[in-house]
């Protein structure tokens, strides 16, 4: 959703205001949607996408980091895996 909110809700706002006949429903979620049974047209998603029923096209490389403060990192020590991550106190 981050991604959606950040990128594609700005994106699809300049769109409208260029062709306003156009009605969309932006639906931001992390869940994985049948398009076909829930009837959209179009998702957006990153990562891998396992299925053959669906057209795959590539948008836009989209890089994401896990970052701590210096603080953080004395008081409670640094994760030496993504697996250590679960023992952390982060946010999502």
């Amino acid at each position: 959703t981050t991604f959606g909110g950040c990128v594609i809700a700005p994106i699809t706002a300049t769109f409208l205001t260029a062709w306003p006949q156009v009605r969309v429903d932006l639906d931001l979620s992390n869940r994985s949607v049948d398009l076909l049974e829930e009837g959209f047209d179009l998702a957006i998603r990153i990562g891998a996408v396992n299925s053959e029923d669906v057209v795959v096209k590539p948008l836009c490389l989209y890089r994401m980091v896990i970052c701590a403060a210096p603080a953080y990192l004395a008081r409670y020590g640094e994760p030496a895996s993504p697996e250590a991550l679960r023992d952390h106190r982060c946010l999502s």
